[in-house]
């Protein structure tokens, strides 16, 4: 389970670098909201639809696929997202907006190109490598885990080279961020190399090549549909993508109300993501040992309800400088934000009755198309914070901004973001419905 993660710490560090950092960028190196949020949607687009289709491909290989052939799809999509998220994280500078547009537009393109040909792969072979119940739970919370270790490199390194360039101006923040982009790509390159190799040795180990079962493969359009007629599966996609749309608008916002609304240096920023990040860690393996107790899709439903009035009542009272109350809704929130552990295991064990009911190979196509919508909601989620900034009077370039538009910032990062998490519960609801006892449990 490490080997199979490990991986998921240069992920999660990209990540969160694309969701806090990557329009702030932008927008500090003089692209207009607007454009900056487009660029960052349509890149997005393109990776969500190549999702399901490297689902749909996986799937075809499953019968003759080897641990080889695997390894070799994770390394190749790990160092393109590294190289490209060098690229990415390094904008040309005194450009027009055409060239600065082009430039985010096509090096977004390749690091969603990247995560492509690593993500479906590599999530889809949890099914593969974990066929209990149980284990998978525990593998999501490996996930959980792996990835929030990469938020506290995510967190160290724009901290390490702000502090060492310096951020009296504009181009020394911009020369920090250069310098945090190749540090991560090479990070992340290496980190896939790690994991392609752990999981090409599993799998070598268990002998999956002379003991793989002949599963049927059917085409994408008949599985996704197959898949589309079962209560449990739309409800469960539905508010899968309904968090993570609330999710990037959280993050797209998160520098604009912390370091405009509530005045906090980068190093109260990062305290505050450390916090959070220490909470999810410390909480994914408590959420696995309820879920034994009792039903996953209950739990994650009331934490939802409890995130979702966190945040609708916190956010708005804060008030600048003030780092404690931050931090402490920071640890009691990210307690509650590593339940998604419980959705992500729910949709895993719906996939494994799929794949025992119907002997077919399904994991491709549904985990492609679990993080086509993953995509597809973060696209949404940045053109949508993008377009508020622009409504709000955002100028962009700057830090400091009206008072008028910091109320309206606190509000969308608030009550705003709350709504999502409140649809996403009442969403759930509907799977919870239809739940099989045995696959819920």
């Amino acid at each position: 389970m490490s080997g199979y993660s490990a991986a998921l710490i240069g992920v999660g560090a990209i990540e969160l670098m694309l969701q806090v950092y990557l329009l702030d960028l932008y927008l500090l190196a003089g692209l207009k909201p607007i454009w900056a949020g487009t660029a960052i949607a349509l890149a997005v687009f393109w990776d969500a639809v190549s999702d399901p289709l490297m689902g749909s491909i996986w799937d075809r290989m499953s019968n003759k696929r080897s641990h080889s052939q695997a390894a070799m799809y994770l390394a190749l999509g790990g160092t393109l997202l590294g190289a490209s998220f060098a690229l990415l994280f390094a904008p040309p500078e005194g450009v027009s907006q055409g060239v600065l547009f082009s430039s985010l537009l096509g090096a977004y393109l390749l690091v969603n190109t990247g995560l492509t040909l690593f993500g479906v792969p590599h999530l889809a072979l949890i099914n593969e490598l974990f066929r209990d119940r149980g284990q998978r739970a525990t593998a999501f919370a490996w996930r959980i885990g792996m990835g929030s270790l990469g938020l506290f490199l995510g967190i160290g390194l724009p901290a390490y080279f702000g502090a060492s360039v310096g951020e009296e101006g504009d181009v020394d923040l911009l020369d920090a961020r250069r310098w945090t982009g190749w540090a991560l790509g090479i990070f992340v390159a290496v980190a896939t190399l790690v994991s392609a190799l752990s999981i090409k040795r599993s799998l070598g180990l268990a002998g999956s090549e002379e003991n793989k079962e002949a599963m049927q493969v059917s085409k994408l359009r008949e599985t996704l549909l197959a898949g589309w007629r079962d209560g449990r599966f739309r409800s469960l996609i539905a508010c899968f993508a309904i968090l993570a749309i609330g999710r990037s608008f959280n993050s797209s916002l998160a520098l604009p109300f912390y370091k405009g609304r509530l005045d906090f240096r980068e190093s109260d920023f990062a305290s505050m993501l450390f916090t959070l990040t220490t909470a999810i860690i410390l909480s994914a393996p408590l959420w696995v040992w309820l879920s034994r107790r009792f039903s996953k899709g209950e739990l994650f439903k009331y934490a939802l309800y409890v995130l979702a009035a966190l945040t609708a009542i916190a956010y708005p009272l804060m008030k600048p400088g003030q780092l404690a109350p931050v931090l402490w809704v920071a640890g009691f929130g990210g307690a509650l934000v590593s339940s998604i552990v419980l959705l992500e295991s729910l949709f895993s064990d719906f996939v494994e009755s799929e794949r025992e009911r119907t002997n077919r190979s399904v994991a491709g196509a549904y985990f492609g198309l679990w993080k086509m919508l993953s995509k597809i909601a973060r696209a949404l989620g940045l053109a949508i914070s993008g377009l508020a900034l622009t409504a709000f009077g955002y100028r962009e370039g700057v830090v400091d901004q009206s008072e008028s538009v910091e109320r309206l910032v606190a509000f969308s990062f608030g009550p705003g973001v709350a709504l999502f998490f409140a649809a996403g519960a009442f969403v759930l609801r509907g799977a919870l419905r239809a739940e099989n006892p045995q696959v819920s449990h």
